[in-house]
């Protein structure tokens, strides 16, 4: 049986019940009525009730002392009915999700078996990075919550830098189709009824560009001109608040003055991750004067006591405090760290050292390894969260909170996500069950009962493998049109041959994605998306080719190819962010 996450324990006790064509749920609690509504799904025909008859089918209640885990359930199939019991609603609630897919393994006749399950983590996140060009339409967020509220996640982020429609600063959103506060409402509602926490993320003192290279804010920031990167190269744009700056806690509590009413979570991330301009410009004598490291602590401090204002608890991503281990402890233990890192070998288990040694309560924070990709790396993904979790769990990590980024103008369509976004919801639930992927993909994801599809999606991507490069954060379809300048340089390393294979194995996996019975009301949105994603990736293996001096002409292919992006975004995604997304394919213009 084909179940994501896998429960703890599953028994079979021997025969199967059979499903009746019409029949009754019962409910014991109205706020399981979207999770029954959603059963119907299945259960097509049958009624849902709040009376308690044993003529029910399928009868839901609520009894702590059945399972006492929180978020724990207990499902018995058996004598002709199914019984869930959750310790809380919660609980309830992710029982009748087992059901749900327990329906699509056996809709006509269930084996009797005995489900007792809770969950690994206490918190199950995913966050969606709608900040770098690509902002879902309402819709395509609703349906996502429903795919996360299946997988048992109960937390959902939307990384936001600039993409809120703040009431009086329409000149840094005006482009980018925002978000509002009604919106806002909406999907927090949406999401509550589905168990899932909405939680607040606005990032608060690095990424603010789109914000900084405004006149009317530029003097709230660490540098107005440019910046040194720790690569070597210029930023020519300002990039990150300025602790020296006059009025610059005033203006993020103004800020959040607005955006967090909308939201019913206690949680709000602030982000504070890679403040690479730090004590470049505005702060420079200050960080002389206390350290780098201390200047960063006393910024993020204040925008904690802010948030305390709003009675929420703050959120902040990890990377900067780690490398001054010294200055942790010195964190509120009411401070909630989030350890990211997104390679498969990424350091866990030293990062998540530092923050247990001085009882700073954190989550580890993996990713999709779909951004710079195109089509994705599932391979490192993997990797990267069975690394995660295993390390999460070693130190005590209150939760998993699964990022999917959108670096470099996310080029990258939401299905080559639903390999990371499955993988996860399975490993931090469940970390001991083995997991199929393909197949959960198949059955839970594409609705596709041949298996073929998750399969196929799969292997679309994995196909960088074949290539033989390995890239950091990154793989070759997609950083060869971020940094055509580097593969023309190494050129004489990439092998022709391998990028064939590649080819090969792309061309037969969208092939057979094609040939699937995908049972799905965006199935033709998601065909678009997959065949737009590997026509791109594909393109990318000639547009090495031509790097390497081939004589091919690729202008006409490469303008079509765009025109079928630009055509696809608007598929799933508003308007504003598309002329920027493809502007950054600029380089490979002039190169053709």
């Amino acid at each position: 049986m084909i179940l994501v996450p896998a429960p703890k324990s599953l028994e079979f006790l021997g025969k199967s019940t059979e499903v009746p064509k019409k029949g009754y749920i019962f409910i014991s609690d109205r706020g399981l009525l979207i999770g029954a509504r959603k059963l119907q799904e299945e259960l097509f025909g049958y009624t849902i009730s709040m009376y308690d008859s044993k003529d029910s089918f399928v009868r839901i209640y609520i009894d702590e002392s059945q399972v006492g885990k929180s978020e724990g359930y207990k499902l018995v199939v058996r004598d002709g009915s199914v019984v869930i019991i959750g310790n809380d609603i919660r609980g309830a609630f992710y029982g009748i999700m087992t059901l749900k897919q327990i329906l699509r393994n056996h809709p006509d006749e269930i084996p009797n078996l005995r489900i007792i399950d809770y969950p690994d983590f206490p918190n199950r996140g995913f966050m969606l990075d709608i900040s770098r060009d690509r902002v879902p339409k309402m819709g395509a967020l609703k349906n996502l919550i429903d795919l996360l509220s299946e997988l048992k996640y109960n937390q959902f982020q939307l990384y936001i830098e600039h993409t809120f429609a703040y009431r009086n600063h329409e000149k840094v959103w005006r482009d980018y189709s925002p978000l509002t506060s009604e919106e806002i409402i909406e999907l927090d509602r949406y999401a509550k009824e589905r168990m899932i926490e909405l939680v607040p993320n606005q990032n608060s003192f690095g990424h603010l560009e789109k914000w900084l290279v405004h006149d009317e804010y530029k003097r709230y920031a660490e540098v107005e001109d440019g910046f040194m990167t720790p690569w070597g190269f210029r930023m020519n744009h300002p990039f990150s608040l300025s602790p020296a700056a006059e009025g610059v806690f005033e203006f993020l509590r103004s800020l959040y003055k607005e955006l967090l009413p909308n939201f019913s979570s206690d949680k709000f991330n602030i982000g504070c991750d890679e403040t690479f301009d730090l004590c470049q410009g505005k702060s420079k004598k200050l960080c002389k004067e206390k350290g780098k490291g201390r200047v960063y602590l006393e910024f993020l401090l204040k925008v904690h006591e802010i948030v305390r204002e709003f009675k929420k608890t703050t959120m902040f991503w990890g990377d900067i405090i780690k490398n001054h281990p010294e200055l942790v402890p010195e964190i509120p233990d009411s401070v909630i760290a989030l350890i990211w890192g997104y390679e498969k070998d990424h350091p866990f288990d030293q990062e998540c050292r530092i923050f247990k040694s001085s009882g700073i309560p954190f989550y580890v924070v993996p990713g999709t390894s779909s951004w710079n990709s195109i089509v994705g790396r599932v391979e490192n993904m993997i990797g990267n969260v069975d690394n995660a979790v295993k390390n999460g769990l070693k130190y005590g990590s209150i939760g998993v909170l699964m990022t999917d980024w959108g670096d470099n103008g996310h080029w990258q369509h939401l299905p080559i996500s639903f390999p990371g976004i499955v993988y996860a919801s399975a490993k931090s639930w469940n970390h001991n069950a083995d997991i199929d992927l393909s197949k959960a993909l198949s059955m839970h994801v594409l609705m596709d009962e041949t298996f073929e599809s998750g399969k196929a999606l799969v292997d679309i991507g994995n196909a960088y493998r074949a290539t033989g490069v390995d890239i950091f954060n990154a793989n070759i379809f997609g950083a060869v049109l971020i940094w055509p300048e580097k593969f023309k340089e190494r050129k004489s390393e990439l092998d022709i041959e391998k990028l064939e294979k590649a080819r090969e194995i792309l061309i037969d996996a969208r092939e057979r994605f094609f040939s699937s019975p995908l049972r799905r009301n965006d199935s033709e949105i998601l065909k678009r998306e997959i065949e737009n994603g590997v026509d791109m990736a594909i393109f990318s293996i000639d547009f090495i080719k031509k790097l390497k001096g081939e004589e091919i002409d690729l202008k006409e292919r490469f303008s079509k190819l765009v025109e079928e992006y630009k055509e696809t975004w608007l598929l799933r995604n508003r308007e504003g962010g598309l002329k920027q997304s493809v502007e950054k394919l600029k380089k490979v213009k002039e190169y053709l």
